[in-house]
C-alpha cells in the first residue's frame, strides 16, 4: 500500500464524504461581500480583478483570495506554504505592491497597508497580475484608515502618541517597552499602571501593588505599554480591548525558537510528525533518529552548536533522493525543517558546522485571539444561510457550515447537534474554557459551546485552550480568546475540580478505577498549584515553564488515571514496518508493548512487495528492508514479549514488479485508464480481481505467508475496487470482465450507467469478484492452518460500500468466514464511532468479534481519541485498534493511554480458548472484593453467593485450555444462573448493570465459539434399517462426534442420513459430497464398519464424525435386529 496515512483519505474520508454519514458538504464557491452585499473585489493596474473569497481569516479551500488588514488577529497572514502573497503599502494617496512572495508562508501585514493571499488560481492570478510598484484598488471594503506621523497607539477611543520607546519613562506620558528592552520593564511608582499586549490586545492590566517593586514581563510575542501620571487616565485602557502601536519597532518572536544565523526560527511543536511548512524540535526523548522524510532540511546541535546540517539531496549511486533522518544526539538536539517552510529557503546552503546557536523553548505564553462567528442559536434558515443545505433543502447538522463558527447557549437546547467534522469548545459560566474536543458537546447551563468547522476547526484547536478566558461580542459578533500563564492555573483548577468530580463519579459508580492513586496525584496537584501561584505573585520567571509543566502533567494523570482498563480487550495497532534489523524490531515492540498495545497488524503485503524473502514470480522482499526478514523478526519479538503479529494484506491493490511484469492483469477504469489516480497525481494499481491469473498470483503469496510464517491471522484490508465516486470513472471495463458480464447478461457493462436496467446486476457482480475471491483466500488459508483466524478492516457504509467498491462485508459475516471484524470509524467524535460500532455488531451477530478502528493519524485532540476508546468499550465492542503506529507516538497518545485506558495488561477476546473467557470472570471476583463489597454496592452475603459460582465456572475454564462444547455449555449455565442472582434487590442497580456488561462480554465469546463450531456440525444424524430407526449411543447431538450402533447378524445393510448445520457446509464420506438428508447406503460386515462422515465448512474448516457399527456373527443375537 502507498502510505496509509493518504490512503485513509481516499478510504476513510473521501469513502464518507460519499456516504450518508457526513452532511456537511464540500466547500461551495464563496466570496466576501460588504455590509450591503456587495463583492468585495481587488483590481490590479491591468484592470484585471478578482473576487476575495474572505477578509482577515485563514484560507479554507482552493483557490481562495483572503485580504489581511492590520485588523487582522495577528501582524502576520496565514502561514499556508501552498499561496502567494502581494504586500501593498500606503503612500501618498497610492496603494502600491511592495513586494510579492509565493510560497513562502505568513508575511507581515503592513500598517497602512494589505496583504493579497492566495491559492490555487488565485495564487496564479497574483502571480499574473501583481508585480512591485503597481498600484492596486480594492473595490467594495473600507480599509483602515492610513495613520501618518510620529509612534502613536490606536485604541477603541482613539489615537494617542507615544512618548518613549524603550528608554525610561518621565512623568504623565506613555510609553512602549520591547523585547529590544529586555525581558522586565523598570520598577514603576503607584501612579503607573503597565498593559501587556499580544496580538493587539490588551491582555493582562499590571499594577503597582502586584508588579511595581518588579516590574512587568516584556512577551517575546509581544510588548508592554506604561502610562503614567494622567496619561493612565488619558489611556483608559481595559483587558481585552484592541490596541496598537504604530510606526514603532516590535520584535515579534515565538514562544519557542532557535536562532541561528541571526534567524528565529519558530518551532511548531516539540517531538512531533513534521507535516508541510512545520519546524520540530527533536529531544532525545523521540528516539534515537528524527525518521524525517528528505523534504527538508535538519540542524544538529550539541552544546549551542551546529554540529551536522542536512538538507534535500539525492544518493548519486542510486538516485533515489535521500532521507534527513537525523541521529538525535543524547546530548543535544535536532531541528527539523519541512522545504515549503520560509526558514528552509533561509537557512538551506548557509548553515555551517559550527555555527552559534540560541534555543528558546520556556517562553511564558501570552496569546490573545480574536475572530468574527457567525451565528448564535441558529435555528432556521435565515438566521444562518450559510448553515444551511440548499440542495437537500435542510439544515446541516447544528445549523453549522462550511468555515463557520456557531456559537450556542441554553436557549439553543441541551446539546449542540453537530456532526462529527468539526471541533468544540465548552466554555462555563464564567467565562472560561473547560474542554476543546468533540462535537455534539452538550450545553452548560449559563455558558456557551463553541463549534468550528474548516478554518474556524483549526482555530479553535489552536487558540481557545482549557482555562483560557474567553468572550464574546455579540453586537460585532466577535468572540475574543485570551491566554496568559495566570491561565495555566485556570486550567488547572478547573481540571482539579474535574478529576475530583470525576472520582467522586467512579466511586458513586463503582468503576475499576485506582482511587487512591489518583487521590494522591489531585493532592500533588494541589500542591504544584499552590507553587506556581505564589510564584506568580512575586512575579517570578525563573523555573517558573518548569512548575507550569509539572502542573498540567499532574493534572493530567489525575484525569486520565480515571480511566477503566479492561484486562481483556482488543488494543490493535496498524503499523508499516520500515526496520532494517532486529535491533530496531525489537525497540518498537517494547515502545509499543510499554503503550499497553496486544496486537500489531503489521502491514505484511503492500504495493505489490512481501515483507519476507521470497522466490516467487512477480514479487520481491521490499528493497526498504535491504534483505531484512522483518515480518520473521517483528513475529520472533512479538512472541518474547506477549504482543499477537497479525499479517495485514492489501490483496489486488498492488505496485512493483507484477505492475511491470503484467499490465495486462490490471484493472481499466471506464476511460480506460488502468490505475487509480492518487493524491498529488500519484499512480495507484489495482490487479483485475476477475482475472485468474491475477487471483492465482496473490493466493500463491498468501499462501507462501501462511506456511511460512506463524501470524496471529490474516488481516484482509482493500477487499474491494477502487471507489467510483459519480461512477464516470469506476472500474472493472477490461475486456475480461466485460466479457464475462456480457456471457450472462447479454449487455455490454460499459454501457451501462447508474439508474439503467442490469446495472444493479453489474454492481452485484463486482462484488461477487470480491466475495468469492475472499471465501477462496479463507478456505486456502484454513486448508493450511486450520485454526487460523482471519481478520479484516472494512469501511462501515453497508449499504453504501457493495455499489461503490463492491465490498459487501454482510456476504462474508453472513458465510461466517470472519473471525474479527474492524470498522474504520476515522473521525473526530465518538458518535460515529459508536453508530458505526452498532451496525457492526448487528451485521455481525455472534459469527464475529467486532472492534472500532480510530484514528490517530490526524492528530486529533487526545480527549477524544480517549473518549472513542472508552465509547467503543461501553458499548459492548471487543475494543479498538489504531491508525497507526507514527500518529500514536508523533501525537503523543501513548503517554496518557499508558496512565489510563491501557494501563493493566490485556489479552485479546478468544472463542477457541479459555483464558479470555476465565480472566474476565477472576476480573468479576476480584471486583466483587475490591469494590463492589467494600463500597456497599453489595452484601457480603450476596457477594459470597456470586463467588462461589464465579469460581466454579473459572474451574471449568481452566481444565482446559481449549474450548470445549462441554466447557462452554456448561459456563453459559453458569453465566445464566449468575445472573438470576442479580435480581437480588440488595444488588446496587449501577453494580448490576456493571457485571451484566462484564457477563455478556463473556457469553459473547462463547456465542462467537458455538457459531464457528456450528459450521462444521451435524444438525441430523440418523441410521436406519428400512422403516426402522437404529439407536445410537450416545444420543445425536451436534457436539458429540463418536456413536455407536449395535445391529443382528441378518441385518446386511443400513442407511445413514445427515444435514448440516450450516447450509453452505458440505458433507462427504469415502471422500464423496452427498446431499443434506439424502440417504447413504452402507454395507454391513460381521464385526466392526467404521463410518466417517466430514463436515466442511465454506471457509475450508473440518470436522469428523464416526458411525461404528457392530454387525452380530452367526453365534450372537443378542443385537438389534
Amino acid at each position: 500500500m502507498r502510505l496509509k496515512n493518504t490512503l485513509s483519505f481516499i478510504l476513510c474520508f473521501a469513502l464518507i464524504f460519499s456516504g450518508t454519514t457526513l452532511t456537511v458538504l464540500a466547500d461551495e464557491a464563496i466570496t466576501a461581500k460588504d455590509a450591503d452585499g456587495n463583492t468585495i473585489t481587488a483590481k490590479a493596474a491591468n484592470g484585471n480583478t478578482i473576487s476575495i473569497t474572505a477578509v482577515n481569516r485563514a484560507i479554507g479551500a482552493s483557490d481562495e483570495m483572503i485580504l489581511f488588514t492590520r485588523e487582522n488577529s495577528s501582524k502576520l497572514t496565514d502561514s499556508n506554504p501552498y499561496a502567494a502573497a502581494a504586500v501593498v503599502d500606503y503612500h501618498e494617496g497610492t496603494y502600491s505592491v511592495t513586494d510579492v512572495t509565493y510560497r513562502e508562508g505568513a508575511v507581515q501585514i503592513p500598517t497602512n497597508g494589505f496583504v493579497l493571499f492566495g491559492h490555487g488560481s488565485s495564487e496564479q492570478w497574483i502571480k499574473d497580475n501583481m508585480s512591485p510598484g503597481d498600484p492596486v484598488e480594492i473595490v467594495g471594503y473600507t480599509l483602515p484608515a492610513p495613520v501618518v506621523g510620529g509612534p502613536q497607539l490606536i485604541t477603541e477611543q482613539g489615537t494617542i502618541p507615544i512618548d518613549v520607546v524603550d528608554q525610561d519613562q518621565l512623568a504623565n506620558t506613555i510609553a512602549v517597552y520591547t523585547r529590544h528592552f529586555g525581558e522586565m520593564t523598570r520598577p514603576f511608582s503607584e501612579d503607573t499602571v503597565q498593559y501587556i499586549i499580544t496580538n493587539d490586545v490588551s491582555v493582562v492590566e499590571s499594577t503597582y501593588g502586584v508588579h511595581g517593586q518588579s516590574g512587568t514581563y516584556i512577551p517575546a510575542n509581544g510588548y508592554v505599554i506604561s502610562a503614567s501620571g494622567n496619561a493612565a487616565s488619558s489611556l483608559n485602557l481595559e483587558v481585552g480591548q484592541s490596541v496598537q502601536a504604530i510606526n514603532v519597532d516590535i520584535p515579534i518572536l515565538p514562544s519557542k525558537y532557535l536562532k541561528v544565523n541571526g534567524i528565529a526560527v519558530g518551532i511548531d511543536k516539540i517531538n512531533g510528525p513534521r507535516g508541510a511548512g512545520e519546524v520540530v524540535l527533536y529531544q532525545p526523548t523521540y528516539g534515537a533518529t528524527t525518521n524525517q522524510n528528505a523534504w527538508g532540511m535538519e540542524l544538529t546541535v550539541v552544546g549551542n552548536k551546529v554540529t551536522n546540517v542536512v538538507a534535500i539531496a539525492y544518493d548519486p549511486n542510486t538516485g533515489a533522493y535521500l532521507d534527513n533522518n537525523s541521529s538525535i544526539p543524547a546530548d543535544g538536539y535536532v531541528l527539523s525543517i519541512q522545504s515549503t517552510s520560509p526558514f528552509y529557503n533561509q537557512l538551506a546552503g548557509q548553515v555551517r558546522i559550527g555555527a552559534e546557536v540560541e534555543l528558546v523553548t520556556d517562553s511564558l505564553i501570552y496569546q490573545a485571539a480574536r475572530t468574527s462567528f457567525d451565528a448564535f442559536n441558529p435555528k432556521v434558515k435565515e438566521d444562518n444561510p450559510g448553515g444551511w443545505d440548499n440542495v437537500g433543502n435542510v439544515s446541516y447538522p447544528g445549523f453549522r457550515g462550511s468555515n463557520q463558527l456557531i456559537v450556542y447557549d441554553r436557549n439553543y437546547g441541551t446539546e449542540t447537534g453537530t456532526n462529527p467534522w468539526g471541533n468544540e469548545v465548552i466554555v462555563n459560566a464564567d467565562g472560561y474554557v473547560t474542554n476543546n474536543g468533540g462535537n455534539n458537546s452538550k450545553i452548560p447551563e449559563g455558558g456557551y459551546v463553541l463549534s468550528g468547522h474548516g478554518v474556524k476547526n483549526t482555530w479553535l484547536k489552536n487558540n481557545a485552550l482549557v482555562g483560557a478566558k474567553l468572550s464574546l461580542d455579540f453586537a460585532k459578533k466577535e468572540v475574543l480568546v485570551i491566554f496568559t500563564p495566570e491561565s495555566y492555573l485556570d486550567k488547572a483548577s478547573i481540571s482539579i475540580n474535574s478529576a475530583e468530580k470525576a472520582l467522586q463519579l467512579s466511586k458513586n459508580q463503582f468503576m475499576d478505577v485506582p482511587y487512591a492513586e489518583i487521590e494522591q496525584k489531585i493532592v500533588e496537584a494541589k500542591g504544584v498549584y499552590e507553587l506556581v501561584k505564589q510564584r506568580l505573585n512575586e512575579s517570578g520567571t525563573n523555573g517558573l515553564m518548569d512548575l507550569l509543566n509539572d502542573l498540567d502533567q499532574k493534572v493530567t494523570e489525575a484525569s486520565y488515571m480515571n480511566f477503566e482498563s479492561p484486562k481483556v480487550q482488543t488494543r490493535g495497532l496498524w503499523m508499516r514496518p520500515k526496520e532494517k534489523n532486529v535491533e530496531q524490531v525489537r525497540d518498537h515492540v517494547k515502545k509499543i508493548k510499554e503503550t499497553g498495545i496486544n496486537a500489531i497488524y503489521l502491514e505484511t503485503w503492500w504495493n505489490g512487495y512481501t515483507t519476507w524473502p521470497t522466490s516467487l514470480p512477480d514479487t520481491e522482499l521490499n528493497p526498504l528492508y535491504e534483505g531484512f526478514d522483518v515480518l520473521g523478526a517483528f513475529i520472533e519479538e512479538g512472541k518474547k514479549q506477549e504482543i499477537e503479529i497479525h499479517a495485514w494484506v492489501e490483496n489486488f491493490f498492488v505496485g512493483g514488479p507484477v505492475v511491470v511484469n503484467h499490465p495486462d492483469w490490471l484493472m481499466k477504469s471506464r476511460k480506460g485508464i488502468d490505475y487509480e489516480e492518487g493524491s498529488h497525481n500519484a499512480k495507484w494499481y489495482w490487479l483485475n480481481p476477475a482475472l485468474s491469473q491475477a487471483r492465482d498470483f496473490v493466493a500463491s503469496v498468501y499462501d507462501e505467508l501462511v506456511t511460512k510464517y506463524d501470524i496471529a491471522s490474516l488481516h484482509l484490508d482493500y477487499a474491494r475496487y477502487p471507489g467510483s465516486g459519480d461512477y464516470t470513472n469506476d472500474f472493472g471495463y477490461d475486456t475480461y470482465t466485460r466479457n464475462l458480464f456480457s456471457e450472462k447478461y447479454g449487455v455490454d457493462p460499459l454501457d451501462l450507467h447508474p439508474g439503467d436496467r442490469y446495472w444493479d446486476e453489474w454492481l452485484q457482480f463486482r462484488a461477487d469478484m470480491i466475495n468469492t475471491w475472499v471465501v477462496r483466500v479463507v478456505n486456502e488459508a484454513h486448508q493450511i492452518k486450520p485454526n487460523l483466524q482471519i481478520t479484516t478492516a472494512v469501511w462501515p457504509n453497508y449499504e453504501e460500500a457493495p455499489k461503490s467498491h463492491a465490498q459487501e462485508a454482510k456476504y462474508w459475516l453472513d458465510h461466517n468466514l470472519i473471525d474479527h471484524l474492524f470498522h474504520m470509524s476515522y473521525a473526530p467524535g465518538s458518535e460515529l464511532t459508536v453508530t458505526d460500532l452498532r451496525n457492526s455488531m448487528a451485521l455481525a451477530g455472534d459469527n464475529a468479534f467486532v472492534s472500532s478502528g480510530l484514528d490517530t493519524f490526524q492528530g486529533n485532540p487526545t480527549s477524544a481519541v480517549v473518549d472513542q476508546i472508552t465509547e467503543a468499550t461501553k458499548n459492548d465492542g471487543a475494543g479498538a485498534a489504531l491508525f497507526e503506529y507514527e500518529g500514536l507516538f508523533n501525537y503523543k497518545y501513548d503517554k496518557v493511554l499508558k496512565i489510563g485506558l491501557y494501563r493493566n495488561k490485556a489479552i485479546l477476546p478468544q472463542y477457541d480458548t479459555t483464558k479470555p473467557l476465565a480472566t474476565v470472570m477472576e476480573e468479576i471476583i476480584r471486583k466483587i472484593n475490591e469494590i463492589y463489597v467494600p463500597f456497599q454496592g453489595m452484601s457480603r452475603k450476596d457477594g459470597a453467593k456470586l463467588i462461589q459460582k464465579l469460581e466454579s465456572a473459572v474451574k471449568d475454564l481452566h481444565a482446559n485450555p481449549n474450548m470445549t462444547d462441554e466447557t462452554a455449555s456448561d459456563v453459559k449455565q453458569r453465566i445464566d444462573s449468575i445472573s438470576k442472582l442479580l435480581a437480588s434487590n440488595s444488588i446496587n442497580t449501577e453494580v448490576k448493570n456493571r457485571m451484566k456488561h462484564d457477563l455478556d462480554y463473556g457469553s459473547k465469546m462463547i456465542d462467537i465459539y458455538f457459531s464457528k463450531t456450528a459450521k462444521t456440525q451435524l444438525s441430523k444424524l440418523t441410521v436406519s434399517s428400512g422403516k426402522k430407526v437404529m439407536k445410537l449411543t450416545p444420543s445425536f447431538s451436534p457436539s458429540t462426534y463418536d456413536y455407536k450402533v449395535k445391529v443382528g447378524h441378518s441385518v446386511t445393510e443400513l442407511n445413514i442420513t445427515a444435514s448440516a448445520s450450516n447450509q453452505h457446509s458440505v458433507i462427504s464420506v469415502g471422500g464423496k459430497n452427498v446431499e443434506n438428508d439424502s440417504v447413504i447406503p452402507v454395507p454391513l460386515q460381521v464385526g466392526s464398519n467404521l463410518v466417517t462422515l466430514q463436515v466442511m465448512s465454506e471457509d475450508g474448516r473440518m470436522k469428523n464424525y464416526t458411525v461404528t457399527i457392530q454387525r452380530a456373527g452367526n453365534d450372537k443375537g443378542n443385537y438389534e435386529e
